[in-house]
This record gives C-alpha cells, structure tokens and sequence, in this order.
C-alpha cells in the first residue's frame, strides 16, 4: 500500500520529477530514511528513478518512469473493481 501510494504521489505534480525526496517524504508523512526503503524496491523494479540536482548533489528528484505510470495505472484500476466488489 505503501508503495502504491509513493507511485500515486510521484504522478501527481504536473511538472515531472519536481518531488524531491524531501518533497515527497512530507507529502508521505514520513521520515526521509523510511521513504529511502519504500523507494528502493520501486527503483530496483525500474517504477522510479533518482536524479540528482544539479546545483547541490546532495538533493535528489524522484521520477515516475514510464513502467511505473503503467503499473499505477493497472493498480488504480484494479483497485476500482475491488471497490466494486464490495
């Protein structure tokens, strides 16, 4: 559920790759350190990708990757049709 819902975060901005981790940990309500577990599985899986400012190498962006948007969409509605089922 958890990543699910760092996947649905991650497409929410409607510039790409605007979430910093810092961004997005706030937006979870979680600390940076819990979000770096929950985020690596997504980038292992190729779902996110880190990318690293420019102007301070210690900030990083998270990216929603194309296989991720698709593996977002396919939750979303699978999640409707569990709603459904109810």
């Amino acid at each position: 559920m958890t990543q699910f819902s760092i996947l649905a975060e991650g497409a929410s901005r409607r510039t790409p790759g605007t979430h910093s981790m810092l961004d997005l940990a706030v937006a979870m309500i979680m600390d940076r350190s819990t979000l770096g577990h929950n985020l690596r599985p997504l980038v292992r899986d190729g779902l996110l990708r880190l990318r690293t400012a420019r102007d301070d190498r210690r900030k990083r962006y998270v990216l929603l990757t194309r296989k991720g948007f698709a593996v977002l969409q396919q939750g979303r509605r699978l999640w409707e049709c569990a709603g459904e089922a109810d």
